[in-house]
């Protein structure tokens, strides 16, 4: 399990019992808050830099992108995020929209969305093949 730990500006790792296995990420996070993995990599947000973050499954630093803005490519609440068919998809909450980048961390696009407002984290559901944003309890479809 990777768990973001904001309060030690940390992602930890423990097993499936719960047991500490180790941290990473004091280096590169401040404050660390939605995480999703893919295979071979762990996406954080960082919503104290407004920054998405890609390290290795050991927890090597790869590459960091973003800042505060409003422009594509930064953010203002940065929040949760997932990964979906090679993209990683973020939320940018204050700017009510999804951003939407590649594994390598480039741009790709961004979507608004004004209702519900302030999307707060994104899931890719593998039982319904469909992208779902979560508002609260509320999940829509997206395609």
């Amino acid at each position: 399990m990777y768990i973001c730990d904001d309060s030690n500006s940390r992602i930890q790792v423990l097993n499936t019992e719960g047991k500490y296995l180790r941290s990473f990420g004091t280096d590169h996070l401040k404050e660390p808050w939605g995480i999703c993995l893919t295979k071979d990599e762990v996406f954080v947000t960082d919503r104290a830099t407004e920054s998405l973050v890609k390290f290795s499954l050991a927890g090597q630093f790869l590459k960091g992108t973003g800042s505060r803005g409003n422009t594509e490519g930064r953010f203002t609440g940065i929040s949760g995020l997932c990964h979906e068919a090679g993209l990683i998809y973020v939320c940018d909450c204050n700017m009510q929209r999804i951003q939407i980048f590649d594994s390598n961390l480039h741009s790709i696009k961004q979507f608004d969305h004004r209702e519900p407002k302030h999307p707060r984290d994104i899931i890719a559901c593998a039982v319904v093949p469909k992208l779902f944003r979560c508002f609260g309890v509320y999940m829509f479809m997206l395609r």
